[in-house]
């Protein structure tokens, strides 16, 4: 998959999100999670949609599939970063890169290099925002 390829399905991703989101408000659910500017959720793509249920008891039986589907786009584009040179400040930088990669969490990062939870954390947003 190209890299416009990949913006295109996140800008369309971003779009019907934000439809779903005025039906759901229409209908007086009120969410939890904080949007930026452009539609797409600040937290972390793994912790989207561990719910698929809403408290009317409607199920949505296709996000876990799409679910993968954005989590399997989002590692093959974080890998490409991991093969483009020069990309990386320091060795370290690249090392949590290739842990996030392999789909290791923040806390096992930050204890494998003996570092803090909020370093490892800075780091993997500042990278993430250059597959945007």
């Amino acid at each position: 998959m190209t890299p416009q390829e990949i913006i295109k399905r996140k800008k369309d991703r971003i779009s019907l999100q934000k439809i779903w989101y005025k039906k759901l408000k229409k209908r007086g659910f009120n969410d939890i999670e904080i949007l930026g500017g452009d539609g797409e959720m600040l937290h972390d793509m793994k912790d989207s949609g561990r719910f698929n249920t809403f408290d009317e008891g409607i199920t949505y039986p296709e996000w876990p599939r799409l679910q993968q589907d954005i989590l399997s786009e989002y590692y093959e584009a974080a890998n490409k970063l991991l093969q483009t040179p020069n990309v990386f400040k320091s060795s370290k930088d690249q090392c949590v890169w290739e842990f996030h990669c392999g789909g290791m969490d923040g806390a096992k990062i930050a204890k494998s290099l003996n570092c803090s939870k909020q370093s490892i954390s800075r780091k993997i947003i500042k990278y993430r925002k250059l597959l945007n």
